[in-house]
């Protein structure tokens, strides 16, 4: 297909009222999927985001989404992504909001108090990767697989899910259907960063319905977290009570 100008196809959904420390996953779709010189950039309140141990990108095949690990509340804010090549740039923008816990909330006229709090948090956190060497134990799931289980189909579907070890190069995730190994594929994606594991499924078809098993193993053992999917036909559903799917 000829190379044509970047288009999303998808809106970029908004999360509201995200709690301190939750996961927060921004996804879309976007066009051409076929042009390897395609850019994407992903900006907060204007300025880039900077990706590494809690903000991590895919863009594969058509498919863009950020996942803020871990999320705080100076996260939230209008992100945008925006995609360029040769022929032109779109840009796509939703509203993240982050609910502080209570006792963070501190006084915004006195933004020093603010930003010792920042730094003695940052050092403190610092500090505690240079001491502790977390010792490597069998893998165990801390929540297990969660998202909207009935869908329909063309809508998209996002599990996840929180694993220990955090510091085990060795851990290997694997993802299954009805009992197959799951490839990674235009429409499948999945994601393993710091103990997130995540499960992304794009335009549902009937078949997508089932079982879906995460494995999670090393060499000291192994554990397994599920979830059903059930794929209903296109216009079957009500869907005003979920939200907008990505």
């Amino acid at each position: 297909a000829p190379i044509s100008k970047p288009v999303f196809v998808t809106p970029l959904n908004s999360v509201e009222n995200a709690a301190e420390n939750s996961h927060v996953h921004l996804e879309c779709r976007l066009e051409p999927v076929n042009d390897p010189n395609l850019r994407v950039e992903w900006m907060v309140n204007g300025k880039a985001v900077k990706t590494g141990h809690r903000f991590r990108t895919t863009h594969d095949f058509g498919f863009v989404a950020l996942d803020i690990l871990g999320a705080y509340a100076e996260d939230s804010g209008t992100y945008m992504c925006r995609a360029v090549n040769k022929l032109g740039e779109a840009v796509n923008t939703a509203s993240v909001t982050i609910q502080a816990r209570q006792g963070l909330l501190l006084d915004s006229q006195h933004p020093e108090g603010w930003e010792k709090m920042r730094e003695l948090e940052a050092r403190r956190r610092v500090a505690k990767l240079e001491v502790e060497e977390p010792q490597i134990t069998a893998p165990k799931f801390v929540t297990s697989l969660q998202g909207v289980t009935t869908l329909e189909e063309g809508q998209n579907a996002h599990f996840e899910a929180q694993v220990e070890p955090l510091h085990d190069p060795s851990l290997k995730i694997e993802f299954l259907h009805n009992g197959k190994t799951l490839q990674q594929a235009s429409r499948i994606h999945t994601v393993c960063d710091f103990g997130y594991v995540a499960l992304d499924i794009g335009k549902l078809i009937a078949s997508d319905s089932g079982e879906y098993v995460c494995r999670a193993y090393n060499a000291l053992g192994e554990s397994m977290s599920s979830i059903n999917l059930n794929v209903a036909a296109k216009g079957s559903l009500d869907l005003s009570s979920q939200r907008p799917e990505g």
